[in-house]
């Protein structure tokens, strides 16, 4: 699952999904909730060295909570892991470069 560290990864994404993507406004980071620690967390183990949350409520209970890159506005959302389903999953892999 992809990790974000910096605007240019962000934007890249987010121009490639809206030139590529066909599915929901919302697709899955590879980020979750630690509830052991209260914190959000790449689940490559990577530093978290950049976020673009939107505006959201906090007061909900953030268990099973994962990040959502919402395509419209590339902004990062809080929601449920269990959807990811429906809403399709973002993957990182490596290319051969020529």
């Amino acid at each position: 699952m992809i990790s974000i560290h910096n605007e240019e990864e962000n934007a890249f994404i987010l121009d490639t999904l809206k030139k590529q993507w066909k599915g929901s406004d919302d697709i899955l980071l590879g980020m979750f909730y630690d509830t052991d620690d209260a914190s959000f967390k790449w689940f490559d183990n990577s530093n978290m060295t950049f976020d673009k949350w939107t505006d959201q409520d906090d007061g909900e209970d953030l268990i099973d909570t994962c990040a959502f890159l919402h395509i419209k506005t590339g902004e990062w959302k809080k929601g449920n892991c269990e959807v990811s389903f429906v809403e399709g999953t973002l993957c990182k892999t490596a290319s051969k470069y020529d």
